[in-house]
């Protein structure tokens, strides 16, 4: 593979270690921990999947069990595919069925309570070289790998939804966690036919942090004059399959505003900047998307429709900010939504979260849809040119908030006559 420096698995050992993988736990078996488990099992790694529950455990088997029958109906896979993958996969509602496990990827509730009290669980009861990771999708891996007595070998291992079909695999180093830790898990991505990247402990990670820029900028420019149809229509010009909106009343509103409560709950929300009230509105109309038949836009036997109600409740968001809508352009739409992305990029660059541009762009590609031929965002900031790019961003940041306050590293590029963000 050349899909970025992350990727590649650099060492023989990491290769052989993660080809030994033979027992796998998967703590937690809602929607994402059976994906999980289907994956693993692909790659003929038997699984034990354990719930709090009985009840909780069935229920998870009933829905693998009918999502592989759906797909034979299909003509999908085979009957006989459908066995074997199933019998790689039993269930447990004990931590201690994992006593023999060479790796656990815990996919419970986005808790860090809950998190810590588990890993500490497995700490006690898995083998001294097992593998522990999270597939948290935003939570400090730091603090759950300090509920171990093994923080090297505790990592996060965050599959996309649903994570049976996603590429994308973010392998999450701690301050602790050891390259060999890393090495293997991004061979083991190989393995299990994901393409993995290695990415630093920082809230969202490198895609779900850029995405959070990119989706409070959608929620601005609902603020400040369009509506749901006019951002997610720019965005899809642009080559994404969906715009965010849309995208959001699939995982539901809801979600969404749980990772709100969790950023404040870190301090990654700035009380004195601007904040995406029409969200939070949203979520108080119990609108969370296509769970509950209506969220941005309105869900009627599959269908997706324009929600009258929704603009209604954005126009009055608007009067109560004391916001004048005015008309904006897909042309602004773009580029406020892109230079966010691109502008986030570069901080995690700068910082280290992020290894290198290409495995940014990577991320995006492979998690969230970012147009192929237009490589990823840092691509597209390199073909603009980081000094127009830096020169948008300053006029951006004048009206449009911290987000758009140029990273260090675009000035530093710059200053120094560089057309790419690394050399």
């Amino acid at each position: 593979m050349s899909e970025g420096t992350s990727i590649k698995v650099e060492n023989q050992q990491a290769a052989d270690a993660a080809e030994k993988i033979a027992k796998a736990g998967v703590v937690g078996f809602g929607t994402m921990g059976q994906g999980i488990a289907l994956v693993l099992a692909r790659a003929g790694i038997h699984v034990t999947a354990v719930e709090v529950e009985q009840a909780r455990l069935e229920a998870g088997f009933a829905s693998l069990r009918k999502g592989l029958e759906d797909r034979v109906k299909r003509g999908r896979m085979s009957e006989e595919q459908m066995a074997a993958e199933l019998s790689l996969i039993e269930g447990a509602t004990s931590i201690s069925a994992l006593a023999e496990t060479d790796l656990v990827i815990e996919a419970a509730l986005e808790d860090m309570e809950i998190k810590k009290a588990i890993f500490a669980e497995l700490d006690a009861v898995c083998p001294a070289d097992a593998l522990l990771t999270t597939n948290t999708s935003s939570l400090d891996i730091d603090e759950i790998a300090a509920a171990t007595g093994r923080p090297e070998k505790v990592a996060g291992a965050h599959f996309f939804a649903p994570a049976q079909v996603m590429k994308l695999l973010e392998i999450v180093r701690g301050k602790e966690t050891s390259p060999e830790t890393v090495a293997t898990l991004l061979a083991l991505s190989e393995r299990i036919g994901k393409v993995g990247v290695a990415v630093g402990n920082a809230f969202g990670f490198v895609g779900n942090r850029m995405y959070h820029r990119y989706t409070w900028q959608a929620y601005f420019l609902l603020q400040e004059g369009a509506y749901p149809a006019d951002v997610d229509a720019a965005m899809q010009d642009f080559g994404f399959a969906l715009g965010c909106l849309a995208v959001g009343d699939i995982s539901g509103q809801d979600v969404a505003l749980s990772v709100r409560k969790a950023q404040k709950a870190a301090g990654e929300i700035d009380p004195e900047a601007p904040y995406p009230v029409v969200a939070d509105r949203m979520c108080e109309k119990g609108w969370y998307g296509r769970k509950t038949g209506r969220g941005w836009y309105l869900y009627e036997n599959g269908d997706r429709k324009p929600n009258a109600e929704a603009n209604a409740l954005i126009d009055q968001t608007s009067a109560d900010l004391g916001i004048e809508r005015r008309e904006i352009s897909a042309d602004e739409i773009r580029e406020r939504c892109l230079f966010a992305l691109i502008n986030e990029g570069a901080r995690l660059l700068g910082n280290g979260v992020a290894g290198s541009p290409a495995d940014i762009d990577t991320v995006w590609r492979y998690g969230y849809g970012f147009p192929k031929d237009k490589i990823g965002p840092m691509h597209v900031a390199e073909e603009i040119g980081l000094e127009k790019v830096l020169k948008t961003l300053e006029r951006l940041h004048e009206t449009g908030g911290p987000w758009f306050d140029p990273a260090p590293l675009i000035r530093t590029r710059v200053a120094e006559g560089k057309t790419t963000f690394q050399d």
